[in-house]
């Protein structure tokens, strides 16, 4: 029994059976050999011990029973339970192939049982046809076997030859895995494949697939074979890099792809195979294809953005449509119009689950308005009538919800050109439409602001072509809308030539349309409206320009207003000046000389005259300008008249008010005499003299209708300051007279008289040097600080009724101390006046340049704001520090520091806008000289 159990054992263990037999039968045997060696004698029976026979029997039988009950065999039990319990068949031949164990799902794919099966042949167990039949014994050949019955399941075989420890093959292993899942995946994962061949080829744009690795090209549509110019050229020649402008950037794009998974809208500059440069918009998916890790690559031509804003839109939507789930679809559909595959955003957006669409017609999800129109549509498009189709649709959500939807459908064509299907990429365009809808409302309510808006509003388009007028336009201009409506801008009321109206037209095009500008309007009376016009551009979507928008401000009555009030401020200027000029001299015949050569300041003239009364007449003692008409002065002086019989004269002379002839050809009271036949308008004005008329002041021009009423009330005013010349020069002519006689008849006070001229000369000079020290500095001709002040009062008056800007800018020379220690006052003076001429040269006529005291000047700017003052000031340190003067052989130069200031951002009245300025001007001496630096503003 023993025997037969330890036989039984793998052969592996039988060693360990027999060490453990003899171990327990070792006390027994050793009885019995004592016995036999013993002496005859001494052999009995009863020699033998009876325990170590037990010991014996009782260790061979725990022996039999750990042999019989396998106790020992732990290892081939677990071996025994892992292959019952695998799902792979096994199947254990012996070397003549006959089966000599087999597991459960081995018996399963037999159909027989491991006992059945014990020592036969494998091809006595399977049936006739079975494709194990075919099995061949050899390792190294890949086996793939379907077995259609009775599970219908695919496995892979795998011989594995078992052999003994001296490596004598004794049989074989078969193990069949179960692969019939992996199939399963395979042909599903090959259907998806060619589906999306399908899609990619249907794509309207440029699509690729490149290895992420080395850039090796696994797919190219044909789009993208025309596009990078590779037809007739061999593929394997090319990696994606090659196409790069800029190849650095391929492994920045892979590093992103390898850590996102995609990139959208990127814009790269790419070359073609023939070298030529385009601009593409690229996006990138990771995926997996042909086993390996590859880039999804679609790209959009728009190297012609500009012109092709429309189809780089659709391309980049249908790009999207894609790659981008989040806000577009993709659906494909049969001839019917039945849904086939649909994606799962387009899903989403229908509110169902991808596999409940599957067979459902797409009309029911249409709006009902829409489907006609699709469904003549879709007709076209299958019976191949169209290529491609692009509307926009109301769909409805499982929800009954309406939403808008841009779908592009292009056909699947079959091998021989019938169209199998259909491929729709679905783009949600509900914001768009809502806001297309909230622009025509905001557009009804623009217009209807600017048909009610009490300023002018126009429109024009790319040409300068009047699309749109307000209602106040046409009440200002007079003009009716149909009249001027569609005519280019610069004919209403003008006739500018064709070269005018296209470069108007040009400068629209291009956005060089000034933001604001002032121009003159022409009404259909024939006046011209002084309009202040605010402009803004008007775009399309791509950005292009495509015309002007323009709101106009009336500011004639302001205009006009402002340049009465710059005449009468220019008036009183020059009547400040020849007033100045009139009272620098005693002379009488001097002082006629000097009105006629300044009257010209207040009332532009071709000729002028004085002529003074004597008893009934006047005579012409002084006149001006007549030369150039063939009139000498000693002609005119010879002249003689009753002026009560001159009907002008005689007016003048009764209601001692200036008398205007505009055309004296027309005035039936002119009198003509043969040398003056050139004169054509006339003006004159009497001079008196208290409260006496003691002559006249007249002009000629030989321009008709040139004088009116605003000369002779300039002319009368000049004549007031006249009459005061010649009254002192005629009281100074009777004290010359008066002290001559004096002089004749008392010769014992001829030097008392001399004194006495000397005296009236010394206060005649100090008179005139007073009324110049009053206003101006003697030393630089500027004018002074006392006038200055006076000025700045009266300027920010004005500045705070008419709300205009005033800048004051506070100079100073750098280091003038420095100046006057190192080459003397006399050098100082000259910088001095080297700054004060280049102000008074460089200021305007607005402009009010003073010496406020020492090296410091100061200038007042009427109506310059802050950005002008310091660009003047920039202007005028730059000129003074590139100024140089000469002083005894030696080249001085200098730099100034100026200070800013402006109404009213820093001050409300002149004295603080002064301290601010000169707080500007103390922090750029600060700050190192030589710069301009701005007052900060008020808090």
């Amino acid at each position: 029994l023993l025997a037969r159990a330890i036989l039984r054992l793998p052969a592996g263990s039988h060693a360990q059976a027999w060490v453990f037999t003899l171990g327990a039968v070792m006390p027994w045997l050793s009885n019995i050999v004592y016995a036999v060696l013993a002496p005859a004698e001494q052999f009995t029976p009863d020699s033998l011990e009876l325990h170590p026979l037990a010991y014996a029997l009782s260790g061979l039988i725990l022996g039999w029973g750990i042999l019989r009950y396998r106790l020992l065999d732990v290892v081939p039990l677990a071996r025994d339970l892992v292959l019952e319990h695998l799902r792979d068949a096994i199947l254990t031949l012996d070397a003549q192939n006959r089966i000599v164990d087999l597991n459960t799902a081995a018996e399963s794919l037999l159909g027989t049982t491991r006992k059945a099966a014990f020592g036969r042949m494998l091809s006595d167990v399977l049936p006739p046809l079975h494709p194990l039949r075919e099995l061949i014994l050899n390792r190294d050949i890949s086996q793939h076997i379907h077995i259609p019955h009775p599970f219908d399941r695919y496995y892979e075989v795998e011989n594995i030859p078992v052999t003994d420890q001296s490596g004598q093959q004794r049989g074989w292993l078969v193990v069949l895995h179960d692969i019939t899942e992996r199939k399963r995946v395979e042909q599903d994962l090959k259907s998806s494949q060619e589906t999306l061949d399908a899609i990619l080829k249907t794509a309207p744009f440029a699509l690729a697939i490149t290895s992420l690795e080395d850039g090796e090209i696994l797919y190219i549509n044909s789009v993208a074979i025309e596009f990078y110019e590779l037809q007739g050229k061999p593929l394997n020649h090319f990696r994606s890099i090659m196409f790069y402008d800029e190849p650095h950037l391929r492994p920045l794009l892979i590093q992103t792809l390898q850590e996102t998974g995609k990139i959208d809208s990127i814009e790269l500059r790419m070359r073609t195979a023939n070298k030529n440069q385009r601009w593409v918009l690229a996006s990138m998916r990771k995926m997996t294809y042909q086993g390996k890790e590859c880039a999804l690559v679609a790209l959009i031509d728009i190297s012609d953005r500009k012109q092709m804003m429309d189809e780089l839109e659709r391309s980049r939507a249908q790009l999207k449509l894609i790659f981008d789930y989040a806000g577009l679809g993709i659906r494909v559909t049969d001839r019917y119009g039945r849904y086939q595959f649909v994606n799962d955003q387009w899903a989403k957006m229908l509110g169902l689950a991808p596999e409940a669409l599957i067979g459902q017609e797409e009309a029911m999800f249409l709006h009902p308005n829409h489907v006609p129109f699709n469904r003549d549509q879709h007709r076209a498009l299958v019976q191949r009538e169209i290529e491609q189709y692009r509307l926009e649709n109301r769909y409805l959500n499982s929800q009954g919800e309406c939403f808008w939807g841009e779908i592009t459908v292009s056909p699947t064509l079959s091998p021989l050109g019938e169209v199998e299907s259909t491929i729709g990429f679905i783009l949600d365009i509900s914001k768009r439409k809502q806001a297309e809808l909230a622009l025509r409302e905001t557009e009804r309510r623009f217009r209807e602001i600017l048909e009610n808006i009490q300023l002018l509003a126009i429109m024009l388009d790319a040409e300068g072509n009047l699309t749109f007028c307000n209602h106040y336009f046409l009440q200002v201009t007079g003009w009716e809308r149909e009249e001027i409506f569609g005519k280019n801008w610069l004919t209403i009321g003008g006739n500018p030539g064709q070269e005018t109206v296209r470069a108007f037209a040009q400068a629209i095009q291009r956005g060089t349309i000034l933001s604001r500008n002032e121009s003159a309007l022409s009404t259909r009376f024939g006046d011209k409206r002084i309009i202040s016009w605010t402009n803004i551009l008007l775009k399309d979507e791509s950005g292009k320009n495509i015309g002007i928008a323009s709101l106009g401000l009336d500011i004639t009555e302001r205009r006009r207003a402002h340049e009465a009030e710059r005449e009468q401020r220019m008036l009183a200027e020059a009547l400040t000046h020849t007033a100045e000029v009139l009272t620098s001299s005693l002379e009488f015949d001097q002082i006629l000389q000097r009105i006629l050569e300044n009257v010209g300041q207040v009332v532009p003239h071709d000729a002028a005259n004085i002529a003074l009364i004597q008893g009934d007449h006047v005579i012409y003692t002084s006149a001006k300008g007549y030369e150039k008409y063939g009139l000498a002065l000693q002609d005119v002086q010879t002249l003689q008249f009753k002026f009560k019989k001159i009907p002008n004269l005689r007016k003048m002379y009764l209601s001692k008010q200036p008398v205007v002839t505009p055309n004296t050809m027309e005035d039936p009271g002119w009198v003509h005499i043969p040398e003056a036949m050139w004169i054509q308008s006339h003006v004159g004005t009497p001079i008196i003299v208290q409260n006496k008329v003691v002559g006249f002041l007249s002009l000629d021009s030989a321009i008709p209708n040139f004088f009116n009423e605003e000369h002779a009330r300039r002319l009368a005013a000049f004549s007031t300051q006249a009459a005061i010349a010649i009254e002192n020069a005629r009281l100074f002519e009777k004290v010359k007279k008066a002290l001559l006689e004096r002089r004749k008849a008392q010769a014992s006070l001829r030097r008392a008289n001399k004194r006495l001229q000397t005296k009236v000369a010394e206060i005649e000079q100090l008179q005139r040097q007073l009324r110049e020290q009053a206003i101006r500095d003697p030393l630089t001709s500027l004018y002074n600080r006392r006038f200055m002040d006076e000025t700045l009062v009266r300027e920010i008056a004005r500045a705070q009724r008419d709300d205009l800007p005033i800048a004051i800018l506070m100079l100073d020379i750098d280091h003038f101390k420095k100046v006057n220690d190192t080459y003397g006052h006399e050098a100082g003076d000259m910088l001095l006046k080297s700054l004060a001429s280049m102000l008074l040269r460089e200021s305007r006529r607005s402009h009010i340049p003073c010496r406020y005291g020492g090296e410091e000047f100061c200038v007042i700017m009427v109506g310059a704001p802050l950005p002008i003052a310091r660009q003047r000031a920039e202007t005028w340190r730059k000129q003074f520090s590139e100024t140089v003067v000469t002083y005894k052989h030696q080249n001085l130069s200098a730099t100034i520091s100026i200070g800013v200031a402006v109404y009213p951002e820093h001050g409300v009245n002149g004295q603080d806008i002064l301290r601010a300025a000169d707080e500007a001007l103390y922090a750029a001496k600060q700050a190192g000289r030589n710069r301009v630096m701005e007052a900060p503003p008020l808090v």
